[in-house]
């Protein structure tokens, strides 16, 4: 007596360009609960994809190149009284999360001491 085994079929669907691309802009500056609910997929969903992509969030040192790189008139119009705001309201303003203009602002502090020190070593 043979036992024939049943088909199960798979309940995943495919992942569209649309969303692949979607994923690849978006990881950086959202979470992967909010992509996931954006794109109705489970969230271990979205971590298997950007795994399989290789995507990584943003680390510290762009935001420090997009910084210096940006004139001092695009930085002067982000003046914002920070102490009356929430996170979120921060995040919304400036495009970034309080915790990575914190980061930013701790690397910069290390470049400008690193490079004081630079300075008075080889003067």
């Amino acid at each position: 007596m043979s036992k024939i085994k049943s088909i199960q079929k798979s309940t995943r669907k495919p992942w569209t360009e649309a969303e692949i691309n979607f994923l690849k802009v978006n990881y950086a500056k959202m979470t992967a609960l909010e992509i996931s609910e954006r794109l109705g997929r489970p969230l271990q969903a979205i971590y298997g994809r950007v795994k399989r992509l290789k995507i990584r969030k943003a680390r510290p040192c762009n935001y420090v190149k997009k910084v210096l790189s940006s004139s001092p008139a695009k930085i002067s119009e982000k003046k914002i009284n920070v102490a009356s705001m929430s996170s979120v309201d921060f995040k919304e303003h400036v495009g970034q999360p309080l915790l990575s203009i914190l980061i930013l602002m701790n690397s910069i502090s290390i470049l400008l001491s690193l490079s004081a020190l630079l300075l008075h070593f080889f003067h």
